[in-house]
């Protein structure tokens, strides 16, 4: 009896950690953090920040070039809320993983906060135990991956772009008129801002939130104003077509 019930109990525990390790490294994390989950009720409380030090993200400038890399130097697995939609299969690799990295923002006139939600559509994928990823971004390749316009609108008074330094008005967007850039000899070469990444972390029950942070870098503000100008006259452009 006794020798039935330790192969049951074996038998259990391999099926057990066969499932879980198919599940963390073929899937992703598609099946256990749900059912993990299931047995917890309560969430991570908005806005409480857990240090971890299992995890490090880090940027370093190399030439003209950034060098982004991130490691889980733990055996602990962590997740990461995603646009899943249900697929049973969520390739992850340096680039996608580096879509999903956010961006920390130090202007005089706006500071945005950490954040960890989505949407809509909210999925995860795991990051495993001694995982790392390694991404090298030219400083353009930097600058262009950030949606200025999105951060703009936090100044802008109606369809007047205003900077997020000397807070004056700096394009003007309206659909019905012209595309305007003002002319602005205020503007300085030297003018730059911080940028950070971050990427929030949950643990596999949900309950632990954590935020790993990089360094900060330095970004020249007459090309953040050279990469918003494009896309919003190019915005611009399509609209009065259409």
């Amino acid at each position: 009896m006794k020798k039935t019930l330790k192969k049951i109990v074996f038998t259990t525990l391999i099926l057990f950690f066969t499932f879980y390790l198919t599940d963390l490294y073929l899937l992703r994390g598609y099946f256990t953090p749900a059912i993990i989950y299931s047995f917890y009720k309560e969430n991570a409380e908005i806005g409480k920040e857990v240090k971890n030090k299992n995890c490090s993200l880090s940027i370093k400038k190399k030439d003209n070039s950034f060098l982004i890399n991130f490691e889980n130097r733990s055996i602990n697995p962590y997740l990461v809320w995603t646009y899943r939609y249900d697929k049973l299969f969520y390739e992850v690799n340096d680039s996608i993983f580096f879509f999903h990295l956010r961006n920390k923002f130090n202007f005089p006139q706006y500071n945005n906060d950490y954040e960890y939600g989505l949407e809509c559509g909210a999925g995860v994928f795991s990051i495993n135990p001694l995982e790392s990823f390694k991404i090298k971004k030219s400083y353009k390749e930097f600058v262009n991956s950030i949606y200025w316009s999105g951060v703009h609108q936090y100044n802008s008074n109606h369809d007047t772009v205003k900077d997020l330094i000397y807070n004056k008005p700096l394009l003007l967007t309206d659909r019905k008129k012209k595309f305007k850039v003002f002319k602005r000899n205020d503007l300085k070469p030297t003018d730059s801002t911080e940028v950070s990444l971050y990427i929030p972390l949950f643990s596999f029950d949900h309950k632990e939130l954590f935020y790993v942070k990089s360094n900060s870098v330095r970004i020249s503000y007459l090309d953040i104003i050279e990469n918003l100008t494009i896309h919003e006259k190019k915005i611009h452009k399509d609209f009065r077509e259409f």
